[in-house]
């Protein structure tokens, strides 16, 4: 994923810090917006891609900043390009207007899930153990990026019954030869265990994409692919990690050094 690469944070201020959470989730959406495989489009004012990830197609859409007089109009000009699919639209303290949910639920679409925005001082983590027999690997190269293709369809798929496409995977892999996307994946005596991604973007380093396999939940590896990530930010000069968490993984992240700073809302259209 090549692109500008915005300052690095330093106003670690609580505001500051939430309004990065919801800057860096914007700063992902362009990773699934890939040739002819995954289109990525640009609105004024927005971040939009469709992604054929199992259980696609559907839209992101993130990193809002609207002017109060052009929101509604904007809305409706998103929806008329991608109303046949479903659509997932990511708030956040950083969307604009403020009252974006509301004209967002106004125009059709349900509030799904809110979930917490976390972050952290990289300089303040807390080191986890390491599973015995976990290799985690940086995705590089042709093999590299077959390697997190099958980790990441093993990891995400395990309860579905989808004929996958694994192109738009691994053509997304390829994007790992930039500056500001990572590909992470966890091995453990040799079987792909788990996944993670890290964008940097909106001056801090984005946790994207943990997925552990089911059966090798609760030993300690989503930790390790979470931990190492913001250690090689770190040494690129990073002070701050931020994610969003699942109820499964917020105790995890808390007990590596994270804060809830935010909430961030998913709505969901469906046509």
């Amino acid at each position: 994923m090549e692109g500008t690469i915005s300052p690095i944070l330093t106003n670690l201020s609580q505001v500051r810090l939430a309004s990065a959470v919801g800057e860096n989730v914007a700063a992902a959406v362009p990773v699934f917006g890939i040739e002819d495989c995954l289109r990525y489009a640009a609105h004024p004012g927005v971040r939009v891609a469709l992604t054929m990830i199992p259980g696609g197609p559907y839209i992101s859409v993130a990193g809002a900043r609207f002017e109060p007089g052009k929101a509604d109009a904007s809305i409706d000009a998103i929806l008329a390009d991608y109303h046949a699919d479903p659509i997932d639209w990511w708030v956040g303290p950083e969307s604009q207007p403020a009252d974006l949910g509301d004209r967002l639920q106004a125009h059709g679409f349900k509030l799904r899930e809110t979930v917490p925005g976390m972050a952290a001082n990289l300089h303040d983590l807390v080191e986890p153990s390491c599973p015995v027999g976990l290799n985690v690997f940086l995705a590089r190269g042709e093999k590299g990026w077959q390697h997190w293709t099958e980790a990441c369809l093993r990891a995400w798929c395990y309860d579905r019954e989808l004929n996958v496409e694994t192109e738009p995977w691994y053509q997304m892999c390829q994007q790992a030869s930039g500056d500001t996307l990572y590909l992470y994946s966890g091995w453990l005596d040799g079987e792909p265990a788990a996944v993670s991604m890290m964008v940097l973007g909106a001056g801090v380093a984005g946790l994207h994409f943990i997925q552990t396999r089911p059966e090798y939940r609760r030993r300690g590896i989503g930790s390790r692919l979470t931990y190492e990530p913001l250690i090689q930010a770190r040494q690129l000069g990073y002070h701050v990690g931020v994610l969003t968490a699942s109820e499964q993984g917020y105790p995890i992240y808390r007990n590596l050094g994270f804060q809830a700073v935010c909430s961030m809302r998913v709505y969901s259209w469906e046509p």
